[in-house]
């Protein structure tokens, strides 16, 4: 039960307000219930809301399935915080048939402390992890991936065979479908 306040609340119960999205992982299913709480808060009807999340495919660099014809799943999402990290990676990893493979890379300039946490993240969900820049600006794309490793070290160890850092995001994309 969504709590919004003492005299409004809003029961969003799978059973009572079943939902059908399109887009995957649990904390969609999350998001979509706060949402339909909000609706009901702001005296939308149901079947408005329903048809809203069911009819919603998701947003651009957001879980967003590439269409190809190499036979592989490619998705693409932005997620810039350990939670939302491990979140889309749990979900992949889920739903992946044979090895997860993610590339990735932190912006520079940024929130450094994040670093190891995504690294460490991604040691735990992904089997193959291909580390690239991601925008450097003016701060050394080298550094920036070794923070990124020490978290995968803290999980995997020095042993690194499953972990490349390829400097050049078309190299590094070239690198992850051979």
């Amino acid at each position: 039960i969504l709590s919004f306040g003492e005299s409004n609340k809003a029961d969003i119960n799978p059973k009572s307000f079943p939902l059908n999205l399109k887009i995957p992982g649990s904390f969609n299913v999350l998001n979509a219930e706060a949402a339909a709480g909000v609706g009901r808060a702001l005296n939308i009807e149901d079947k408005i809301i329903k048809k809203a999340l069911n009819d919603f495919k998701g947003l651009t660099g957001r879980m967003e399935e590439i269409d190809n014809d190499l036979g592989i799943n490619v998705i693409v999402d932005f997620a810039t915080t350990p939670n939302a990290f491990k979140n889309v990676l749990s979900t992949l990893k889920k739903k992946t048939k044979g090895n997860l493979i993610i590339l990735f890379g932190s912006a520079s300039e940024r929130d450094s402390s994040k670093r190891k946490a995504i690294g460490n993240i991604a040691a735990r969900y992904a089997d193959i992890i291909i580390l690239t820049d991601d925008d450097p600006r003016f701060e050394d794309r080298n550094k920036i991936m070794e923070e990124i490793a020490e978290g995968y070290y803290e999980i995997r160890g020095k042993n690194d065979k499953d972990l490349y850092k390829i400097i050049g995001r078309q190299e590094a994309i070239e690198m992850a479908f051979k």
